[in-house]
């Protein structure tokens, strides 16, 4: 049977006073949290490269969830994505003494916790051009719109609006500190998940899912995703009794409806149709 017949689908005291974005509304990414890391001992080579299941392939590395046919990424969601990318990030700062006793490692911590805990901050949203961040930088001559010092990052207003009136130019302390205004205690439910990701997912030496592993997921990712990609263009290949060269040019989410059309499958499963991204 066709798989599109079905849905694709810090280590010390945790007694922290836990905060979440209240509905992400403003929010800065914390600085350094995606810089390019050495390669470490651990890291897989391509030797060690291995074959997926077509049950991995179909859900979410981070919560096992279903992944829509239309996201050929390995998670269902955004929210679930950063999910995961804090657990890497909070497992690396709890092994690294240094970082981990470092005040502003611990509030970009704080800051990329609140955000999972308060359903994601909205990247895609808020992604701007290099043209629009360099006409904020040009308009504020600059200078943080807060303090008057230099300023280094483009901040949402309020909300995620990307029209000029609604973004800024602060620098990182002003950023983070208004970030940090916005957020309110978590409630019990946002504690429980926050306590959960730190003794299941965070404190354990050994990861619990391959996309918690701090060190072999960067490059274990690409492989499954290379897999997945596979694995659905096998899949659109059987059903609709095509080659890949009637597709060249085509986005996905073209091929996707074209797909379902052919194949029979009506509206299709796994909440393929309207195109929500990769992750």
């Amino acid at each position: 049977m066709s798989q599109l017949g079905r849905t694709l689908r810090p280590r010390r005291d945790t007694s922290w006073e836990v905060h979440v974005a209240a509905s992400c509304q403003t929010g800065a990414v914390p600085k350094g949290s995606n810089s390019v890391r050495r390669r470490e001992p651990g890291t897989p080579d391509a030797d060690e490269r291995r074959e997926y299941t077509t049950s991995e392939l179909e859900v979410c590395a981070n919560c096992d969830g279903p992944i829509a046919i239309d996201n050929r990424g390995l998670f269902c969601s955004e929210a679930c994505h950063q999910m995961a990318s804090y657990v890497r990030y909070a497992r690396r700062v709890a092994r690294d003494p240094a970082r981990r006793d470092d005040p502003d490692v611990a509030e970009a911590l704080r800051i990329r916790l609140a955000f999972v805990l308060g359903g994601g901050y909205p990247a895609a949203e808020r992604k701007l051009t290099d043209a629009a961040r360099a006409a904020v930088v040009d308009r504020d001559s600059g200078r943080c719109q807060n303090c008057g010092g230099p300023g280094d990052q483009v901040d949402h207003i309020d909300g995620s609006s990307n029209d000029m009136s609604n973004l800024q130019l602060l620098c990182d302390r002003c950023h983070r500190q208004k970030t940090t205004s916005n957020f309110t205690p978590a409630g019990p439910e946002a504690t429980l998940l926050a306590i959960e990701l730190q003794a299941t997912r965070v404190a354990p030496d050994q990861p619990a899912r391959p996309c918690d592993d701090e060190v072999r997921w960067t490059v274990e990712s690409r492989w499954r995703k290379s897999a997945r990609i596979k694995m659905l263009w096998d899949q659109v290949l059987e059903d609709t009794g095509t080659d890949r060269s009637e597709w060249v040019g085509w986005p996905w989410s073209e091929v996707v409806m074209e797909w379902i059309d052919r194949a029979g499958y009506g509206d299709g499963p796994g909440g393929a149709g309207e195109y929500g991204g990769e992750w």
